[in-house]
This record gives structure tokens, C-alpha cells and sequence, in this order.
């Protein structure tokens, strides 16, 4: 079983190899934010495309093991993260208790983090569905595991969020120092 720490580690790694890719190739003319951007972006598609291919493989256990739980396993839906969806409504909730403020903070390096953590999570549910084939397919173990898909699922929202997010304000930055005569 793979540790966490060890595909995460991994992870890091090869988000900075591509980025070290993409910067040698990069066009001088692009502005730095853009550039880096590119290179967060790209890590983006690989857990897109690494999510679609485990969706792919679980489902393929599912139909083969455990059929009747197909149903619970529907495929991550086409471009539908980040800014571009419409929240649910709901009724208003009873207020949090008070907390003390704290520093967000959003940069590609934060992106590429949160990334590199969505990566690790489905390294560890690539292991789990290697170790539940090779077990013979129990049935609950394959019901956690498609809960814990959707719930990483779920979880890439906030990463798409946080690039299209870091695009938006990124920009922003560039523009009002171009008005500044500050160099970006």
C-alpha cells in the first residue's frame, strides 16, 4: 500500500518536472503570472485525466464484481467545476460561532498543492481498488470505495475553484500594474 506522504511526494514531483517543462518552452513575451499559470493548469488535466481513468477502471470492477452498484458510481461531469456552475439553494443556516480571522492565501504554488494533495487521495484509492480486484472484489469494500471516489470528486471542485480563481485576480494584479508602469 502506498503511503500518503510517499504519493504526495510523487505527486510534487512531477507537477515541478512539468512545470520545469513548460518553462523551457515558454515564450519570453508571456507575462510571468501566465506562464506559471500554464504550468498549474497542466497539472490540473492530469488529475482531470487521472480521475477519468480511475472512474474508467472502478466502473470496470464495478461491472465485473459488484454490477447492482454501478449506479452509484456516475462519471465526473465535463467541464462542471469552478466558477462556471451555479451553487445549490438552500435555506439559510443557523450562523457559525465567531472565529478569529485568518490569512488566505492564493497563488499557483497553493494550486499546485492542493493538486498535488487530490493526487495523493487517488493514489491511495488506486491502491485500494488494486488490493480489492486482487481480493476478489468484496462488495462492501467496493461500495467504500465508491463513496470515497465521489467524495474525492467533490473534492476537485475546490481545486478548479482556486486556479480559475487565481486566473481572475492574477490578472487583475497585471493589469493594474501595467497602468502603474510597474514591469509584471
Amino acid at each position: 500500500m502506498i503511503s500518503i506522504r510517499l504519493a504526495m511526494a510523487v505527486a510534487v514531483a512531477l507537477a515541478l518536472t512539468a512545470g520545469m517543462a513548460t518553462a523551457a518552452q515558454a515564450p519570453n513575451d508571456e507575462p510571468a503570472y501566465v506562464v506559471r499559470g500554464k504550468q498549474t493548469e497542466a497539472n490540473q488535466r492530469a488529475l482531470k485525466e487521472r480521475m477519468a481513468r480511475f472512474h474508467d477502471a472502478l466502473a470496470a470492477a464495478l461491472e465485473r464484481d459488484a454490477p447492482d452498484l454501478l449506479p452509484n458510481l456516475e462519471p465526473p461531469p465535463a467541464g462542471a467545476f469552478g466558477y462556471r456552475i451555479l451553487p445549490r439553494v438552500r435555506p439559510d443556516a443557523p450562523p457559525p460561532p465567531p472565529t478569529k480571522p485568518g490569512v488566505v492565501s492564493y497563488s499557483w504554488w497553493w494550486s499546485d498543492t492542493l493538486i498535488a494533495r487530490a493526487m495523493a487521495r487517488l493514489a491511495g484509492l488506486e491502491a485500494d481498488l488494486a488490493r480489492i480486484s486482487a481480493s476478489g472484489g468484496d462488495r462492501a469494500a467496493y461500495s467504500a470505495l465508491a463513496a470515497d471516489y465521489r467524495k474525492a470528486v467533490d473534492g476537485r471542485r475546490p481545486v478548479d475553484a482556486d486556479v480559475d480563481y487565481n486566473w481572475l485576480w492574477q490578472r487583475r494584479i497585471a493589469a493594474d500594474r501595467a497602468k502603474r508602469g510597474h514591469h509584471v
